[in-house]
C-alpha cells in the first residue's frame, strides 16, 4: 500500500501545470481526481481511527502528490487491513487513470 501511494504520488509530481488541470471527457482534471481518492484515504483513515470525517482542502493543482502521499500516509498509519485494501485500489486506479 505503501509502495503505491508513492508510486501514484510520484506520477502525480511528474505532470506538469498544463497536465494537472486538463479535464478529461467526464470534465475532471488530475488534481481533481486525486482530491475526490484523497478525500476518500482521510475518510478510510478517520473511520478507522473511530474520528470524525473533515473535507479535504483544495491545493493547488502542483501540492496534488504531496497531499496524496500525506493522505497515503494516514491510512497506513491509522488503517486497518478493510481500510489498506481499499485504498490500495483507490490508489491503483487513480494512478492508471492518470
Amino acid at each position: 500500500m505503501l509502495l503505491e501511494g508513492r508510486r501514484t504520488a510520484d506520477r502525480l509530481r511528474t505532470l506538469g501545470p498544463a497536465r494537472l488541470t486538463r479535464v478529461n471527457a467526464a470534465g475532471r482534471s488530475p488534481s481533481d481526481l486525486a482530491l475526490e481518492v484523497g478525500q476518500r484515504l482521510a475518510d478510510l483513515a478517520a473511520d478507522s481511527a473511530g474520528r470524525e470525517r473533515r473535507a479535504v482542502p483544495r491545493l493547488e493543482p502542483h501540492a496534488a502528490g504531496d497531499q496524496l502521499a500525506l493522505l497515503a500516509s494516514d491510512v497506513v498509519a491509522e488503517g486497518d487491513s478493510t481500510a489498506l485494501a481499499a485504498a490500495l485500489a483507490e490508489l491503483t486506479a487513480l494512478r492508471h487513470a492518470l
